[in-house]
């Protein structure tokens, strides 16, 4: 399987407990990187599921930049719950208490302070965090889970495609490399020919001393044209990266992108090498190839 590092995918689900029904929309969205990284927007009741999600996140989804997002309907379905400010009240009665003691006379105060008047009072109230149920904690990760699940159902479509496109690149490389090694062979034979012509020129008026220099140095010269080793490993890599193309594990996108790499040397070491015009728009050819094929790489797992 190829799987892309790119996605989206999102599902509204309802978490129900005995003590609340909520409605709660996830998003999952995934983008390409060298690495994993997740960030998580929590409402505050499930901020403390943070860590848990991100290790799901991180064993589903391998490698990528995650951004996991869940809205609820209410904002405040899942709230602290209200509870009365016992010592604040009590404060409040005996402030009463005391201004009617010592001013009631005097002053001919009169009333009561009621229940009605009590809860207007500025804070007579506290709001308690209440444990989240287990059950909406449940739900909610298996929600998750099922957004993930689509989110790698949609990267492996993406995968699917770059797969193909990757399939095109790298066979018109492997056609390129015979059309290489056909024209190397041409080119050699011309320039040996060419080099011993003018090697028997030299000998000819060459003193015995310097015969020797000139051999040598006409055979470094053939040995300069011989891109045979060059392309031998360029082969070698073709069939590495279509054999990870065919492998089963998840994680291909590093082992194609440095194998890449290695196509890229050899072919800028053949390039350098080859005198002959046709070899060298050979190798620009093969080099266009491999940079779409990189480009594409780069948003695999």
């Amino acid at each position: 399987m190829l799987l892309s590092m790119t996605g989206f995918a999102t599902q509204s689900i309802e978490l129900t407990s005995p003590d609340a029904t909520v409605v709660v929309t996830i998003q999952i969205k995934s983008l390409n990187a060298k690495f994993f990284e997740a960030s998580c927007k929590l409402p505050y009741a499930f901020a403390h599921l943070e860590t848990t999600i991100i290790k799901k996140l991180r064993d589903a989804l391998t490698r990528g930049t995650i951004y996991c997002t869940v809205y609820l309907n209410s904002s405040v379905a899942l709230s602290s719950r209200p509870v009365p400010a016992l010592n604040a009240i009590e404060g409040y009665l005996q402030a009463a208490v005391h201004i009617q003691e010592t001013f009631g006379k005097k002053y001919k105060l009169q009333g009561t302070l009621d229940l009605n008047t009590i809860v207007q009072l500025p804070h007579v109230f506290d709001f308690a965090d209440q444990p989240l149920d287990a059950q909406l904690v449940t739900q909610l990760l298996v929600g998750i889970d099922e957004v993930v699940a689509k989110l790698t159902e949609q990267r492996a479509l993406e995968g699917d495609a770059l797969r193909l496109e990757l399939r095109k690149r790298l066979a018109s490389v492997e056609k390129t490399i015979k059309i290489i090694k056909v024209r190397a062979a041409e080119v050699v034979e011309e320039k040996r020919k060419k080099f011993l012509a003018d090697l028997h020129l030299m000998l000819e008026t060459a003193s015995a001393e310097t015969k020797d220099h000139h051999m040598q140095l006409i055979y470094n010269q053939l040995d300069k044209l011989d891109i045979t080793e060059e392309v031998v490993r360029l082969a070698n890599h073709l069939t590495n990266a279509q054999k990870i193309l065919k492998n089963s594990k998840i994680e291909k996108g590093k082992q194609l992108d440095f194998t890449l790499q290695e196509m890229f040397r050899e072919i800028n070491t053949l390039g350098s090498k080859c005198a002959d015009a046709i070899l060298s728009n050979l190798a620009i050819t093969i080099k266009v190839e491999l940079e779409k094929a990189r480009e594409q790489v780069q948003n695999i797992v």
